[in-house]
């Protein structure tokens, strides 16, 4: 029997078919994190509980220094985009000059 099909009744104990995959075996089944995911307890059933990995928090990205990391969960993981230049401040505008009196 194939466990890991959608209509099987018994309790599968893989995490949402977004996060881990389920390998039908004889006469059972495995669930392992898709990439991007890893499991949240190391104790825990695998595949049952993914997270999300922040490859720019762990510094697993490729970004240049010029770009920001901004992750995103799976499938892009995460993204390099340029850095916003923090904006310029406006001029202060010179003072107007007082009109000349009429000789």
């Amino acid at each position: 029997e194939n466990e890991c099909q959608a209509n099987y009744t018994p309790e599968i104990q893989c995490d949402k078919a977004i996060k881990a995959t389920c390998t039908n075996t004889i006469g059972s089944y495995t669930c392992a994190c898709k990439d991007g995911w890893r499991d949240a307890d190391e104790d825990a059933f695998p595949g049952s509980n993914c997270v999300n990995i922040d490859e720019c928090a762990e510094n697993l990205d490729d970004c240049n220094s010029d770009q920001a990391c901004l992750d995103e969960n799976p499938p892009t993981k995460w993204m390099c985009v340029e850095k916003t230049p923090a904006p310029t401040p406006a001029p202060t505008p010179a003072p107007t000059p007082a009109p000349t009196p009429a000789p």
